[in-house]
C-alpha cells in the first residue's frame, strides 16, 4: 500500500503498476520498517552499478506452470565491494512472494562494479526491473521484455526530486528480502 508518498514518487510507482497488470494479489512479504542507507550514498544513472557477475532469478516452478507472470522493480544499495546489501532491498510492486525470493537469491550471488565518484568508491542506489514471463505460441522466445518494460527513469527522477532521505523513509515499509 502506498501512503504518504511524495507526489513524484507516488506517480512513478503508480505508473509502474500498469506494467504489472498481469500480477495476482499482493503477497510479497513486508519488510521491516527500518531501512538504513549509508550517508555517502549516491543515486546512479541507468548504467550503474554495472553487473560483473550477473545471475538471473529462477522462475518459481509452480507459477511458471500456472502461467503466472510478474514484474517487480527492486531498489537496493550496492556497497563499495560490489555486493547488493540485501537488507536494503525494497520492491516497488507487489507480487507473489516466490518471485521476490528468486530475486533476493539471485542478488546474493551477483557482483557489481563498484561506483566511483570523485575518485572515491561510493555505495550506490540501484533500481532494477525483473520480469517473469511465460512464452506463448505467438511470441518468439529469447531475451528481452515481451511486454511493457517499467519506466525506471521516472522512478529515478522522482527519487532525485524527493531526495534520498525522504525516499528512504517512503520505501521503508515496502516489501524486501527481509
Amino acid at each position: 500500500m502506498i501512503r504518504n508518498w511524495s507526489p513524484a514518487l507516488f506517480a512513478a510507482v503508480a505508473g509502474l503498476t500498469a506494467c504489472a497488470s498481469r500480477q495476482h494479489s499482493p503477497t510479497t512479504e513486508p519488510a521491516p520498517n527500518v531501512l538504513t542507507w549509508p550517508a555517502d550514498l549516491v543515486l546512479t544513472d541507468s548504467l550503474e552499478p554495472k553487473p560483473v557477475k550477473h545471475v538471473f532469478p529462477t522462475y518459481p516452478p509452480r507459477y511458471q506452470t500456472e502461467g503466472t507472470e510478474a514484474v517487480l522493480v527492486a531498489v537496493y544499495v550496492v556497497d563499495t565491494t560490489g555486493r547488493a546489501d540485501l537488507g536494503s532491498v525494497r520492491f516497488l510492486l507487489d507480487a507473489p512472494h516466490p518471485f521476490a525470493t528468486a530475486i533476493c537469491d539471485a542478488l546474493k550471488r551477483m557482483r557489481f562494479e563498484p561506483v566511483r565518484r570523485d575518485g572515491q568508491l561510493r555505495p550506490a542506489l540501484a533500481i532494477a526491473p525483473y520480469g517473469f514471463f511465460v512464452t506463448r505460441d505467438d511470441e518468439s522466445a529469447g531475451p528481452g521484455w515481451p511486454r511493457d518494460r517499467p519506466d525506471l527513469a521516472a522512478v529515478r527522477e522522482s527519487i532525485r526530486q524527493t531526495g534520498l532521505p525522504a525516499a528512504r523513509e517512503q520505501l521503508a515499509s515496502r516489501p524486501g528480502c527481509g
